[in-house]
């Protein structure tokens, strides 16, 4: 087993076969670490497996001194993790990014979009499998693609091919007959009691909020007519905050199919054989005839010795993942009802008054001061000093009235916060 080691430039320089490798790819991680005793990589440079998808850019390197003996371990990103470290954006003006196409001209349009086009390559042959599908806003590069795939049963690979990093698709395939007791060595878990029963929480508050309900059934089959009641229920609720109606509708039928998974299984592969992240696996126990299916989320391949050796992790994608989520990109899961006039720029309000609007105002400000000079008379301050502490002006200027409190000087040990 070598490793190819490259410069900034993509060109090989050198190779090793004194080194050892941890890396990781699919849900989560998608990086890297290395301990490479005889070649010296360069920062910013890159190391790869030739003809595999194990490769990257060498972000880091720790150098651990003990006694006269010292250790530089390099790390950095996977190909999955330079992907991850980009964000999918919708166009100025639009709530999503929409695509359709065959899906390697897709990834091609992808690599331009997130300026990788000096590292990554899409095939340029068509892949023959079609996909029409509108990102989550703002999400990673990786896991957009990922999900787009997945969307029209496929997945995503990648390998050097001498000069680039080749992108292409290709359909997920289904392990059934190669993970069984008399082969390999493997642990399965059957989940035998999945939530079967998602109530959806939207956008509004108290009893205006958005409500919906789906349901899956014996076989995991998910929609909006129950069929399983009592002990057989199993309910949970998936807090998807800023969601009107119908995204509330698709995300949460989204989320309960995911919850469907008959269980987990481990697998540890040593000679040859290889699955890949989107792939479906089935482990089989010969002897008690139970098998259990999962989708494959995580690699983690490991040289020591020269020798490879891959774990996958199966099935963890659905256990994991938290039932909430958020319909924006935003801090909080608050909704705001415009009143008249009234924008939201930023973290900033801001609003036109009516004149017919300002005597209202004015005396809001007013009622504003005489409960703060009470409140701060309470804790030994007088009343100039209140209203020096807290400004609060009434400003015409056209239509528009500015209102402000400052607290800044209040006297903390007496419970009051600056």
């Amino acid at each position: 087993m070598e490793l190819i080691v490259l410069d900034e430039r993509l060109q090989a320089y050198a190779a090793s076969r004194d080194f050892d490798l941890d890396m990781a790819i699919g849900e989560d991680e998608n990086d890297f670490s290395l301990v490479c005793r005889d070649v010296e990589p360069v920062p910013r440079g890159y190391v790869l497996i030739d003809g595999t998808e194990y490769g990257g850019v060498i972000d880091r390197c720790t150098l651990k001194v003990e006694g006269r003996a010292s250790t530089a371990t390099y790390s950095g990103r996977t190909w999955h993790g330079i992907l991850d470290s980009k964000v999918i954006e919708p166009d100025p003006g639009q709530s999503h990014l929409a695509v359709s196409g065959d899906a390697n001209a897709v990834l091609a349009s992808l690599v331009s979009r997130l300026g990788l086009g000096a590292l990554f390559a899409a095939r340029a042959a068509p892949s023959g499998i079609e996909v029409s599908y509108a990102f989550d806003r703002y999400t990673s590069g990786y896991h957009g693609v990922r999900k787009m795939l997945m969307s029209s049963g496929a997945k995503l690979k990648a390998a050097f091919d001498g000069s680039r990093v080749a992108v292409w698709a290709e359909r997920c395939s289904e392990h059934r007959d190669e993970v069984d007791s008399d082969l390999i060595d493997f642990e399965v878990v059957r989940e035998h009691s999945p939530v079967n029963h998602l109530i959806g929480l939207g956008s509004g508050q108290g009893a205006e909020r958005a409500v919906c309900h789906w349901y899956a059934d014996a076989q995991g089959r998910v929609s909006q007519a129950q069929s399983l009641f009592g002990l057989d229920e199993r309910s949970a609720v998936y807090d998807y905050s800023n969601a009107a109606a119908e995204e509330l509708r698709v995300e949460t039928r989204k989320k309960l199919e995911e919850l469907q998974g008959q269980g987990g299984v481990s697998v540890e592969v040593r000679d040859g054989f290889e699955m890949d992240v989107g792939d479906t696996v089935t482990g089989r126990d010969n002897s008690t005839g139970i098998a259990v299916s999962a989708r494959i989320v995580k690699k983690i391949a490991a040289v020591k010795d020269g020798q490879l050796t891959v774990d996958y992790e199966v099935g963890a994608e659905k256990a994991s993942r938290s039932l909430a989520g958020s319909a924006e990109s935003s801090g909080g899961g608050h909704s705001y009802d415009a009143g008249r006039g009234l924008k939201l720029e930023g973290y900033t309000f801001s609003a036109e008054v009516a004149g017919e609007d300002l005597a209202a105002v004015e005396s809001k400000a007013a009622e504003a001061v005489r409960t703060a000079s009470g409140a701060m008379a309470a804790v030994g301050a007088s009343v100039a000093e209140v209203r020096a502490r807290l400004p609060v002006t009434a400003t015409r200027s056209g239509r528009e009235v500015a209102v402000g409190i400052d607290l800044v000087g209040a006297d903390e040990a007496n419970g009051w916060f600056a």
